[in-house]
Formats: C-alpha cells, structure tokens, sequence
C-alpha cells in the first residue's frame, strides 16, 4: 500500500498502475519494477533541482525575430491536461533548473496558477491537435486504471457514468454543447463521497502537491480547504461536478487560456484572448512537434543547442530521448478502443470539430509561432529545429 500511495503522489505519475486503487489498498505488496524505475529517480532529481538555488546573470530573448525581452527568474507552466503536460514539465524543468531558474507546473488557468500563487513569473505551456487531444481525454478516463476507479467512485449514482466507447461520449457531450452546458463546477473542500478511492487520493495529492514541480519549495505546507485551487484547481481530480466526472471535449485548450478559475465553463468563450494570450506567452510548444517544441525553448533559455536540435541530421535528431508520461493506459483488449484520429469514421469527426471548433483556431495559431521561432532559431544558431513546417493534419 505505501509503494502505491508513494507513486500516486509522485508527480501525478498515475502511468504504471496496473491494478485498481482498490484492489492495490486492500493488498500489502505492490510490485511495478517498470513504475520505480521511471519515478523514484525523479523524485529525488526534482527535489535536487528545487533545493538548490544557483541563480544566473539575466538573459534576453527574440521572439519571432522581434521582440527583446528579458528572462524571468519564475516559470509558471500553463499544464493543460492532456497535452503531454508531465513530459513537458520534467523536460522542461531540466533545462530552467540547470539555468537557475524556479519553475512551477500546475493544471490551472493562464491567467492563474492556483495557491499558493507564486507571484510575477512568465508563462510556458505545449498545445495539441485537438482531436488528439479528445481523444487522449476520453481513453484516459476510460482505460486508466486508476483513474477510472476515481471517476466512478465520486460520481453522482443518479447522473450517467462515462459511457463505453468514444463515439458515444461524443455524441453525449454534441448533445450537452447543444444545450448550452456551461457554469462553476468548482468542487468544494470536502469530499464528494465517502469512498476510500476519494479520501485516500485527497490526501496524496494534497502531500504531493506540497512539492515541486507543484510547489516553489520543498515541503510547502497546505491546507485541505485550499483544495478547489490546489494543482491550479482543473487536476481530473477536480472534475467531480463535470457531466461523467471527468474532463470536458467543449474547447477545453482555449478555456484553460482565458479563464479565472480553472472549473468555471463559460457559455462563450473569447477566442481573441485566448490567441492573445498564447501569443503573449513567453514559449508555447505543440505536442505534435515536440522535440522540435523544446529545441526552441532551448535557445531561448541557454542561447544555444544541443546535438539532437538538427533535424537534418536524423542521426543526431533521434538521440533526443525525452520523457514519455501516460502513454500506456490499459484497454489494449478492448475492441471498441480507438487508439488514433485517424480511425475515426466521418460521423466521429464530424463531432469532434463541432465540440472544438475554437481550439482549431487556437493551434492553428500557435502552430504558426513556432513556425516562426523555429525559422528565428535557424536565423540564429544555423541549425534547423522544424523540417516540416506544414500544420499536422487533424485526422
């Protein structure tokens, strides 16, 4: 039970767990060579980088070949579920920490990180081909083991459960977008349900959240009541009020960029902050470029590159060995389990751009800034980090 809640606490790592969360409970071994492996070293790396304090002289940047703008000693990661947030995070946090530089990573909104609020700090975050990133939404509440246990566990016995296959979730949610679903769904400070599923994650993830990447400084204290705001306030663990308790297909990139609390669903959502915003970030990255992605950040961040930013020389390019958080999720025998958009039939795709009609428009956007940075970066540093400038297709 303890190796369980450790690697459910740690860094919402809820990749490897093989078992339900009760069936795990109820046992005193666990066993995930896989899991211990891939987590405890970084625990205690994360731990270095964020208990050391080796700051640097300031730095400037050109965005777009434009803009001069000077480094903030604060990152504040804008982890929009589902958009290969936790790679990014670690990714990420081993360069800004190598630089000196503090780095949050939180499930909140653009304009807020949650509590405790880390104050003045600039803005990173990754965008994903919508589809995908439905998709991605639906298989991980479906088939994550842990995660599913955690969704029926707190949802309301008089509301629908989470339907068995993707088209339907799709064509529940078409339906609810049609009504004009929208309002807080904020969860309060006390549970939901009195399910050992719900109290045993509360508390571990309140103990993991007082730590980085979550937190500033090891062992930040935190209080149950914080909650609602706690991780940014938009963890699946907050979406105990959503239809099926579990995340939103509705625009969900472009809610997360323009609003104020992470679980408030407007009935419109501004689609010109939501780009401004984007724009006014100091790096955004798109999943479906990843490497390329962090390539860029590299040269904002140390003026330089490493050997795997050259995609014209795909010995070098495919060295690059990145992190790779909550790729396996478990229904692998399941038949009715789409694993790719481009198994979609016409009537699927035919939802999935009504539900994400705006977030098209936001990664299309941010698919052409890093078009541009990444043509700054070869300008800069003669090196080309994007051979393929086309934007991926949606399916």
């Amino acid at each position: 039970m303890h190796r369980f809640l450790h690697l459910l606490g740690s860094l919402a790592f809820l990749c490897s767990t093989r078992g339900s969360i009760s069936e795990v409970a109820s046992s005193e071994w666990y066993r995930d060579v896989e899991a211990e492996e891939a987590a405890c070293p970084r625990v205690e790396l994360l731990q270095h980088a964020f208990s050391r304090h080796n700051p640097t002289p300031p730095q400037v940047w050109l965005r777009s070949g434009v803009e001069l703008r000077e480094l903030s000693e604060t990152f504040y990661h804008v982890h929009i579920p589902k958009v290969a947030g936790l790679s990014f995070g670690l990714d990420a946090l081993d360069l800004l920490s190598e630089h000196g530089r503090s780095f949050i990573s939180r499930e909140g909104c653009y304009a807020s990180p949650g509590k405790p609020d880390p104050g003045p700090r600039d803005r990173i975050l990754l965008l994903r081909n919508p589809a995908a990133h439905v998709l991605s939404m639906y298989n991980f509440c479906r088939y994550h083991p842990a995660v599913n246990q955690y969704v029926k566990s707190v949802r309301n016995k008089s509301e629908p459960a989470l339907p068995d296959t993707f088209d339907e979730w799709l064509t529940a949610w078409t339906k609810l977008q049609s009504q004009g679903w929208s309002g807080n769904m904020t969860p309060s400070s006390s549970p939901v349900s009195r399910s050992p599923v719900e109290l045993a994650l509360r508390k571990y993830r309140k103990d993991t959240w007082q730590a980085p990447p979550f937190a500033m400084a090891p062992k930040q204290e935190l209080s149950g009541k914080d909650w609602p705001l706690l991780d940014g306030g938009g963890t699946i663990w907050h979406h105990v009020h959503v239809p099926f308790s579990g995340y939103t297909p509705i625009n969900f990139q472009s809610q997360r960029m323009t609003c104020t609390h992470a679980m408030h669903f407007p009935e419109e959502i501004n689609l010109t902050l939501a780009i401004d915003n984007m724009e006014e970030a100091f790096h955004v990255g798109i999943v479906e470029a990843y490497q390329s992605s962090l390539c860029v950040l590299h040269a904002k961040i140390a003026n330089a590159l490493p050997s795997f930013c050259d995609c014209t020389d795909k010995n070098k390019w495919n060295t690059f060995s990145g992190h790779a958080i909550n790729e396996n999720l478990g229904g692998q025998n399941d038949a009715k389990k789409i694993t790719r958009t481009a198994d979609m039939s016409k009537e699927m795709r035919q939802k999935v751009e009504r539900l994400t009609a705006l977030d098209q428009k936001l990664f299309s956007a941010g698919w052409a800034r890093l078009v541009r940075e990444a043509r700054w970066v070869e300008a800069s540093h003669g090196k080309k980090v994007l051979c393929d400038e086309t934007e991926p297709p949606r399916f």
